[in-house]
């Protein structure tokens, strides 16, 4: 859904009535934030980043001490 004029209340007002109604938006909008979070919350893509956060965090605490 594009907004051309983000003041203009009545065209916000449709934009949210279709994005709520329209069934095959709403469909094509779960799949693609279904695939989203599917490819963004993959343990095997984020746990060396997991990893470091966790090292990080230790090493600043041992600094502290």
């Amino acid at each position: 859904i594009i907004i051309k004029d983000e003041r203009n209340v009545d065209e916000i007002a449709q934009a949210i009535r279709r994005a709520v109604t329209d069934d095959a938006l709403v469909d094509r909008a779960a799949e693609r934030n279904e695939r989203i979070a599917r490819e963004r919350l993959d343990f095997n893509k984020i746990k060396d980043q997991v990893v470091a956060m966790y090292q990080r965090v230790y090493r600043e605490q041992n600094a502290k001490n």
